[in-house]
């Protein structure tokens, strides 16, 4: 057989286990053969899988210090290039040229421990069927009234002390106005007075505490020159003619 350059050597293209492969040596100046097989053998292994088989699909991770991979359950799908299955990501900031979007279940807002919705609603407090016995209380849920992302609940009609209407009750003393929101509420942000018409237009200002109470709105109502133990009967304060408007601002978790 002539002397050829490897150049000059016929293409083996479809190479099976029992092809030969030249190789020199390092033990010493000499050429020898190995196996298709071997070799295979041999890097596998330097790049092994923990499994028989690497999952499609997925993003592999190294296996410790045996040069080892392993599947994880990232996967990034063949014709749109998505990721998914990725957990908590930690990183620098993040480029993006469309709008970033978080799962509607998952808006967070820091001082919130789960969930962080943001709400406001306008209330209107009027006397009912009988002044100074019985209120209505009626929530302005509309963009219109300059509410935003309103909680959803239902007004009252003739509330009395000790009584419920809708979403609304009252306490034995009128002092503790409450709406039991179909969404849990966990905090305010603050509210104001619109109109506030009260006393028959006493020239006395009231102001309006709200409280969190087991996820519950709790509307108290105060004189100027009173203290926190002495709020005052919202169905004595409520006469005939009066109307108060007020917006209220708050967090839910729901």
């Amino acid at each position: 057989m002539p002397d050829l350059k490897v150049s000059e050597l016929t293409a083996d293209t479809s190479l099976v286990d029992a092809d030969y492969v030249l190789m020199n040596d390092a033990s010493g100046p000499t050429t020898k053969r190995s196996t298709w097989t071997s070799i295979k053998t041999f890097l596998q292994g330097l790049f092994t899988s923990a499994g028989d088989v690497l999952t499609n699909d997925t993003i592999v991770r190294g296996d410790g210090g045996s040069r080892g991979v392993q599947t994880t359950g990232i996967t990034v799908a063949d014709t749109t290039n998505n990721v998914s299955g990725m957990g908590t990501l930690g990183c620098g900031a993040i480029t993006s040229t469309a709008d970033v979007k978080a799962n509607s279940n998952k808006y967070l807002i820091e001082g919130v421990a789960s969930r962080g919705v943001l709400r406001s609603v306008v209330i209107q407090v009027s006397p009912g069927a009988t002044p100074n016995t019985n209120i209505n209380v009626t929530a302005f849920e509309s963009a219109a009234y300059g509410a935003f992302n309103a909680p959803t609940s239902t007004d009252a009609t003739n509330l009395a002390k000790s009584g419920t209407s809708g979403s609304w009750s009252l306490d034995a003393a009128g002092k503790s106005l409450e709406c039991a929101f179909s969404e849990t509420v966990v905090g305010f942000l603050g509210g104001n007075s619109i109109v506030q018409k009260i006393n028959s237009a006493s020239t006395v200002p009231y102001y309006i505490f709200p409280t969190v109470d087991t996820g519950k709105m709790r509307l108290d109502l105060y004189k100027h020159g009173d203290n926190i133990s002495t709020n005052t009967d919202w169905t004595a304060a409520i006469d005939a003619s009066d109307d108060i408007f007020f917006m209220i601002s708050m967090i839910t978790s729901t």
